[in-house]
């Protein structure tokens, strides 16, 4: 088998990453205005437009690596950006809405 030169693909997806992160640092979370990209996460406002391959849920961070643009952008354009403790606060309430 030959060998294949991977350093330029993983130094393009490294780069890939860290343009998404700094892409983060301009956000705030929707509901309590924290600005810390290292907790911002993106909540589906439809469940149902969450992005699926083969039948399983694929990460917006894939998307990222894999630099599909398109699926990307309609993936952050379906969701609201909030932090973890708001993300996990909407879903606490949904599940409890959903109940009553």
């Amino acid at each position: 088998m030959p060998y294949v030169d991977k350093s330029n693909r993983v130094h393009a997806v490294n780069r890939r990453l860290k343009e998404f992160d700094n892409y983060k640092k301009t956000l705030k979370c929707m509901d309590c205005g924290l600005q810390d990209h290292r907790v911002l996460e993106f909540h589906h406002r439809d469940p149902k437009d969450v992005y699926r391959k083969n039948g399983k849920r694929v990460a917006l961070k894939t998307l990222v690596r894999l630099c599909h643009t398109t699926k990307m952008n309609n993936y952050l354009e379906a969701c609201d950006v909030v932090c973890a403790n708001c993300h996990m606060i909407r879903h606490y309430e949904e599940r409890n809405e959903a109940v009553d």
